[in-house]
Protein backbone atom coordinates (compact mmCIF):
# COMPACT_ATOMS: atom_id res chain seq x y z
CA UNK A 1 0.00 0.00 0.00
CA UNK A 2 1.91 3.32 -1.20
CA UNK A 3 1.23 6.67 1.18
CA UNK A 4 1.06 9.89 -0.21
CA UNK A 5 4.79 10.78 -0.26
CA UNK A 6 5.87 7.40 -2.28
CA UNK A 7 2.96 8.29 -4.83
CA UNK A 8 4.04 11.80 -5.14
CA UNK A 9 7.93 10.27 -5.94
CA UNK A 10 6.60 7.54 -8.15
CA UNK A 11 4.49 10.30 -10.08
CA UNK A 12 7.23 12.02 -11.01
CA UNK A 13 9.31 9.06 -12.07
CA UNK A 14 6.04 8.42 -13.72
CA UNK A 15 6.66 12.03 -15.54
CA UNK A 16 10.31 11.94 -16.67
CA UNK A 17 8.40 7.85 -18.56
CA UNK A 18 6.04 9.42 -20.40
CA UNK A 19 6.89 12.85 -21.53
CA UNK A 20 6.22 13.43 -25.07
CA UNK A 21 4.26 10.31 -24.93
CA UNK A 22 0.99 10.98 -27.61
CA UNK A 23 -2.16 11.22 -25.84
CA UNK A 24 -1.15 11.28 -22.35
CA UNK A 25 -2.56 14.61 -21.20
CA UNK A 26 -2.61 14.36 -17.28
CA UNK A 27 -0.45 12.76 -14.68
CA UNK A 28 -1.68 13.11 -10.89
CA UNK A 29 -2.31 11.57 -7.35
CA UNK A 30 -5.52 10.06 -6.62
CA UNK A 31 -7.35 7.41 -3.81
CA UNK A 32 -9.28 4.44 -3.40
CA UNK A 33 -9.96 4.12 0.36
CA UNK A 34 -6.51 5.14 1.94
CA UNK A 35 -4.77 3.47 -1.01
CA UNK A 36 -2.91 6.54 -2.83
CA UNK A 37 -2.51 5.75 -7.17
CA UNK A 38 -0.99 7.78 -10.19
CA UNK A 39 -3.71 8.62 -12.53
CA UNK A 40 -3.47 9.01 -15.94
CA UNK A 41 -5.60 10.91 -18.32
CA UNK A 42 -5.94 10.05 -21.95
CA UNK A 43 -7.15 12.49 -24.72
CA UNK A 44 -8.18 9.08 -27.04
CA UNK A 45 -8.28 5.62 -25.80
CA UNK A 46 -5.54 3.56 -28.13
CA UNK A 47 -3.58 0.29 -27.61
CA UNK A 48 0.40 2.02 -28.32
CA UNK A 49 -0.82 4.80 -25.36
CA UNK A 50 -1.79 2.01 -23.09
CA UNK A 51 1.31 -0.07 -23.81
CA UNK A 52 3.54 2.84 -23.23
CA UNK A 53 2.20 3.16 -19.52
CA UNK A 54 3.23 0.26 -16.62
CA UNK A 55 0.72 -0.74 -14.60
CA UNK A 56 2.93 0.17 -11.67
CA UNK A 57 5.43 2.72 -10.52
CA UNK A 58 7.87 1.78 -7.95
CA UNK A 59 5.02 -0.20 -6.38
CA UNK A 60 2.62 2.33 -6.97
CA UNK A 61 -0.62 1.52 -9.34
CA UNK A 62 -1.41 3.41 -12.34
CA UNK A 63 -4.77 4.06 -13.16
CA UNK A 64 -6.02 4.96 -16.69
CA UNK A 65 -8.89 6.85 -17.91
CA UNK A 66 -9.88 8.56 -20.87
CA UNK A 67 -11.09 12.30 -20.72
CA UNK A 68 -10.97 13.46 -24.16
CA UNK A 69 -8.94 16.23 -25.00
CA UNK A 70 -8.21 19.11 -23.13
CA UNK A 71 -10.41 22.18 -23.78
CA UNK A 72 -10.33 25.71 -23.45
CA UNK A 73 -13.60 26.99 -21.24
CA UNK A 74 -13.18 30.46 -22.60
CA UNK A 75 -12.90 33.60 -21.76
Amino acid sequence: MADRATARAAKSELRALLRGAPHVNGIGLSHQGSEWNLKVNLDIDDKESRDAIPSLMNGVPVVIEVVGPVQSLGD
